[in-house]
């Protein structure tokens, strides 16, 4: 028999489930307006706080020796913890994956040798250093980084690296693309649902990074790679990416100067000659052409030193400090493949780097301490 008590718990859940609806989707507006996302997608910098332990097979990375920490401070550096402006001298390391130092301790990389070197000098200015340096990374991104990342106006100087990886990408015509960047929009709980549904089912693309191991053993591969392909003499024609890196170069010249940075140019430096030894081409990799070939040593050596001459050029025509990494070059004991260096090549190359700011004592903020005499340039 019909009544109004059936017909009202009838239509009670219907109501509930309306009501569970609109508290559900106010909800999840006020998170997509007022929460913001969690920064996993942290354009040239690390995830913050993390550590990680690298077993580099001493037979893989020659010159290299023990476990190696990589520890990721609090802002995304590698390196310690920023001091407080004004306690010390701030410089940040920014470059490729020779910067990054991958398979080097933390007290290892060259961007931490500097900072040892350099606070070992008496009645002179406490400095940090810090590491931002990302393995395939150019100029291309370092430009970007410059321009929107908060880190530039907290620090005195950025040491740029570059010209490695922008030969690779003049040479095998793939194009540079960006991270995400920026404050990103925080995701609806359904979109994110869906996403996650239609992931299951979508096949994902193969991606075409280098997945760089704990032990190094994706290395061994690159490098058989290599050796069993073709291998071509000739350069590609390199004007058009010559062009644009020196552009490029100028940009971040130009925009270091508007947010007040002193910027330190360094040239790559690089194993790569003409009459490598057998067991110096048994550990180079890399130099392929969009054809599958791979350039032969001497091409590569003149590529990379095209690059380093533009940098030089650049840094004169726009009078910027710049270092020479060239008295490095094919030294076999320096690197452990093509243009990574070991860990006596770091320390070489810190010594270079500190002694740029050595002889330029009076680059922005870099002083004695206060009533100490500077020490003549060398």
């Amino acid at each position: 028999m019909f009544s109004f008590d059936t017909l009202r718990l009838s239509l009670r859940w219907p109501r509930a489930a309306v009501v569970g609806v609109l508290l559900f989707c106010a909800a999840d507006a006020f998170h997509r307006k007022f929460i913001p996302p969690p920064a996993k997608n942290l354009f040239h910098l690390k995830t913050p706080k993390t550590h990680r332990v690298f077993r580099p097979d001493p037979s893989v990375f020659r010159g290299v020796t023990g476990e190696s920490r990589f520890t990721i401070n609090s802002r995304g550096i590698r390196g310690p913890e920023m001091p407080p402006r004004g306690s010390a001298y701030r410089i940040l390391c920014l470059g490729d994956s020779v910067t990054e130092c991958l398979y080097l301790d933390d007290n290892e990389t060259w961007p931490a040798v500097v900072m040892q070197r350099l606070n070992q000098e008496k009645n002179m200015p406490r400095v940090w250093v810090g590491n931002v340096g990302q393995s395939g990374y150019s100029c291309y991104h370092h430009l970007r980084f410059l321009k929107v990342s908060d880190l530039v106006k907290e620090v005195d100087c950025v040491v740029l690296m570059t010209g490695s990886v922008d030969f690779a990408y003049g040479i095998s015509g793939d194009e540079e693309t960006f991270p995400e960047t920026g404050r990103q929009k925080s995701k609806s709980w359904i979109e994110t649902f869906f996403k996650e549904v239609r992931g299951k089912f979508k096949k994902k693309k193969k991606s075409k990074a280098i997945v760089q191991d704990l032990k190094g053993e994706t290395f061994i591969a690159l490098r058989q790679e290599r050796m069993k392909g073709r291998k071509c003499d000739r350069l590609p024609d390199l004007t058009g990416p010559l062009n644009l890196y020196r552009q490029r170069l100028r940009d971040i010249v130009t925009l270091c100067r508007e947010k007040g940075v002193r910027l330190i140019m360094v040239s790559s430096a690089f194993i790569w000659r003409s009459g490598l030894p057998p067991e110096d081409e048994s550990i180079i990799w890399g130099g392929q052409l969009p054809d599958g070939r791979f350039l032969c040593a001497q091409a590569i050596s003149e590529g990379i030193a095209m690059y380093n001459k533009v940098t030089a050029e650049v840094a004169q025509e726009m009078n910027v400090e710049f270092v020479d990494a060239s008295p490095l070059n094919g030294q076999s004991d320096l690197f452990y493949d093509g243009s990574h260096l070991n860990e006596e090549g770091a320390r070489r190359l810190a010594g270079l780097v500190a002694d740029c700011f050595l002889a330029h004592r009076d680059g922005n903020r870099w002083q004695p301490a206060q009533g100490a005499k500077p020490a003549p340039a060398n």
